[in-house]
């Protein structure tokens, strides 16, 4: 079994793991990132606001997103309540980002293993142990990997694992009060395009027992997702999804006139999107960035950004200061 020493183990590569793993190591820090291969979230396509764009700038970002060929958005437009189309326009001059999350977080995870990070893709965390002033952190490849077992010793620790919360789920975050929710995810294919407002629009709708959102990858593919009430819908543990996803989608109206005639181009799946928040984000040199830590509502579209906006606040008090970690 491998052994590898590293100043900080970064635990999750999506958008807040990438960042903080870049920053880190273009300061000149050894920095290792574990990345699990085909976790729900990364198969998703979701919304950036155009804010997001300065964010990007200050962890160095901007020319490698701008130059990944994603949809630039133009704004929302949402049917609200049985309310007429409305359309909510990004400030002039200003345009958001439509991402495939696969895309974004190879991007991010490349441009932080050209700064010197460790990148151990398809690699399961399996447990953290405090042994002294170091951490212990043993982890395995997923299926079908190539990479061996390893056990990596790092004096820091960030959980970015998003909603799996490996460290986070060790006492540090509680469930939310409230009906418990499920995202059920499908692709659909239109080469006709899309009859909307704009095409580069995040589409939102309410309907009966939820509301749904709709975001476009390319000219002709978008994702359309629905939120619900596993209770209310009746979708159970075990229970095929399809049948559910197809009975909620007739309940919505202008989404199920969008595709009419469009083809959905895989199963959808489920992905859990209730919330959940932390009492504190700190437990000795660990440290929650991101969904590890506070996951909300995801109507505001802000999800991605929150990930890297945390990790710039985070990483503002320079996380090789000691001092500044008992801050948190």
């Amino acid at each position: 079994m491998q052994e590898t020493p590293s100043e900080v183990a970064i635990i999750g590569g999506g958008p807040a793991g990438a960042a903080a793993a870049g920053l880190l190591a273009a300061w000149g820090h050894s920095v290792t990132v574990f990345s699990r291969s085909g976790s729900p979230s990364s198969r998703l396509a979701e919304s950036l606001p155009p804010s997001t764009l300065k964010i990007l700038e200050r962890i160095g970002a901007s020319s490698t997103v701008d130059g990944a060929g994603f949809v630039r958005s133009t704004g929302h437009s949402v049917w609200w309540g049985g309310s007429d189309v409305r359309v909510e326009d990004f400030p002039e001059g200003t345009l958001g980002y439509q991402v495939l999350r696969t895309d974004l977080d190879r991007l991010l995870l490349d441009l932080a293993a050209a700064r010197g990070a460790r990148v151990r893709a398809e690699t399961t965390v399996q447990s953290v142990e405090q042994q002294g002033d170091l951490y212990r952190i043993d982890c395995a490849p997923d299926e079908g990997a190539n990479a061996g077992a390893a056990v990596v010793r790092a004096r820091w620790v960030l959980d970015c694992s998003g909603r799996s919360g490996v460290v986070a789920r060790r006492g540090l975050r509680n469930q939310e009060d409230g009906p418990r929710t499920l995202a059920l995810v499908g692709v659909w294919h239109r080469e006709a395009g899309w009859d909307v407002p704009d095409p580069t629009h995040t589409l939102v709708e309410s309907y009966t027992d939820g509301w749904a959102w709709s975001v476009p990858v390319d000219d002709h593919a978008r994702f359309f997702t629905l939120m619900v009430d596993p209770h209310v819908t009746g979708l159970k543990r075990g229970k095929e999804i399809g049948p559910i996803y197809g009975s909620e989608m007739a309940k919505t109206k202008r989404f199920a006139e969008l595709l009419e005639g469009a083809v959905l181009q895989d199963e959808p799946w489920a992905c859990n999107a209730s919330m959940y928040s932390a009492d504190h984000f700190s437990d000795g040199q660990t440290l929650l960035v991101g969904d590890a830590a506070s996951f909300l509502d995801p109507v505001s579209s802000f999800g991605v950004k929150k990930a890297l906006a945390t990790t710039n606040l985070i990483l503002g008090l320079y996380i090789v200061n000691t001092d500044a970690w008992e801050l948190w």
